[in-house]
């Protein structure tokens, strides 16, 4: 798809030198994620070959035609957005628009203001009193169709949405503590659901350790995963994440927005069944990371850390030697903790070879809950963010400030972060579902 992208500049010429022309474009370039097919001006074309500039008076009229890359890129936060003079097109619309969690109209292109894009991001995201009430709502409707078969004391809410981590997309998970899960009971369970007129898409997947009923809710679109559970596990993995929320305020929103990055990447970066990191995994490597970069006290600023973690699990931290373990604040090697532990290791050729993840459980230190993630995946998505980040800052370091101030509003992060119009949309339509006083909460949960 090819656009036009057109300016006009201001009394001083908008690319006096061919220094700067080269840096605009390998910035145009990197913050539209495009290919710039040419550029010219109101007089004659600039040749793209050689870099030329001919004729390009101090009050030029600059037009740049773009090819994107990806059309699927074309959404609310367009990477790196620009000043009036490269967002304004002659039919008066803007090409790009500022992301839906910016709260400035303007970001520095510096690694302190990320912290303040990283905050905006986080206010965002995080959830809101009715999100939490809608969840809360729509479990309660569960218990109620339940109820036939088991005592709400038997059902409980785990995962995210228990410890309030969970994005606007986050499934809701179910638990439900019986010594009873046969085919029977599960046939049972599927039945009430799919003769409740609130659900929709109801499936058992049965024959397992831990037997599921997945389903979605029809008024929100929430999919719901109930799993039948006899242990205590997931009560002392619900404390363990509430103490390290209250030792380090940091690890709530750079949980939200790591969990955010890895679930816009897709369900292989975000969904244990692909391969994904799941979410209590990301939440030891984080507690990992921070205690090892801060002692207990000492306050971080929250867009270092995300650049930081990015680069840390991307470039540094050694998956084959390494594990990740809360509580020690250092790297902790395999061989020192686990030296009975094997990984099954193919060196053939007809098949690529993963790195095995390890991240120590802290409520059992003998399980790895990051056995069945594709770890070279997801290092390679946080390498990219890490390197998208700093050459976004190291060009911008390069341009004349006279530009960066004319050009660019930022925010840098946009160039990672990105939200599509239907998904904001179906967020504010469960907000507004909720306002509406349609769902009314019961006072017995």
């Amino acid at each position: 798809m090819t656009k036009k992208l057109d300016t006009l500049s201001n009394d001083n010429p908008v690319i006096r030198h061919i220094e700067d022309f080269r840096k605009v474009h390998s910035l145009l370039s990197f913050a539209l994620d495009a290919e710039i097919l040419s550029v010219g001006t109101n007089q004659k074309p600039i040749r793209m070959n050689n870099l030329t500039l001919e004729n390009c008076g101090d009050a030029c009229h600059i037009q740049v035609n773009i090819k994107i890359k990806n059309q699927q890129q074309l959404i609310t936060n367009n990477h790196l957005s620009f000043r009036t003079e490269l967002t304004r097109r002659n039919d008066g619309q803007n090409f790009f628009r500022m992301p839906v969690w910016a709260r400035r109209e303007r970001y520095e292109p510096t690694l302190e203001s990320i912290h303040g894009e990283v905050m905006d991001l986080y206010d965002w995201i995080k959830p809101t009193v009715e999100e939490i009430l809608l969840r809360r709502f729509v479990f309660n409707r569960v218990c109620e169709v339940l109820g036939p078969l088991f005592r709400p004391s038997l059902i409980g809410v785990f995962g995210s949405v228990a410890t309030n981590l969970f994005l606007p997309t986050s499934d809701i998970d179910i638990a439900v503590t019986s010594l009873d899960h046969s085919e029977k009971k599960l046939i049972e369970v599927v039945d009430l659901l799919r003769h409740a007129e609130d659900f929709d898409s109801v499936s058992a997947i049965g024959r397992t350790k831990v037997p599921i009923v997945k389903f979605v809710h029809k008024k929100t679109g929430f999919n719901l995963d109930i799993s039948f559970n006899t242990s205590k596990t997931l009560n002392r993995t619900f404390q363990w994440i509430q103490r390290q929320k209250r030792s380090y305020p940091i690890i709530e929103p750079l949980v939200l927005v790591l969990k955010r990055f890895l679930t816009q990447c897709g369900p292989s970066f975000s969904e244990p069944y692909y391969g994904g990191l799941s979410s209590y995994a990301l939440v030891v490597m984080i507690v990992h990371f921070v205690e090892r970069v801060s002692p207990k006290g000492k306050i971080l600023k929250l867009g270092c850390c995300l650049v930081e973690f990015f680069k840390y699990f991307g470039e540094v931290y050694d998956y084959k030697q390494c594990l990740s373990c809360a509580g020690r604040g250092i790297d902790c090697f395999r061989q020192h903790l686990h030296p009975e532990s094997s990984f099954q290791t193919s060196q053939s050729s007809d098949r690529a070879y993963c790195d095995p993840l390890w991240v120590q459980d802290p409520t059992d230190i003998d399980n790895n809950i990051g056995s069945a993630c594709n770890i070279s995946l997801i290092r390679s998505a946080f390498s990219g963010a890490y390197h998208t980040i700093s050459q976004g800052l190291k060009l911008c370091r390069q341009i004349e400030p006279i530009h960066i101030k004319i050009h660019y509003s930022g925010p840098m992060i946009s160039s990672v972060y990105r939200f599509r119009d239907e998904e904001i949309l179906r967020r504010q339509q469960c907000i507004d579902y909720m306002r509406s006083g349609t769902c009314q909460l019961s006072n017995n949960r």
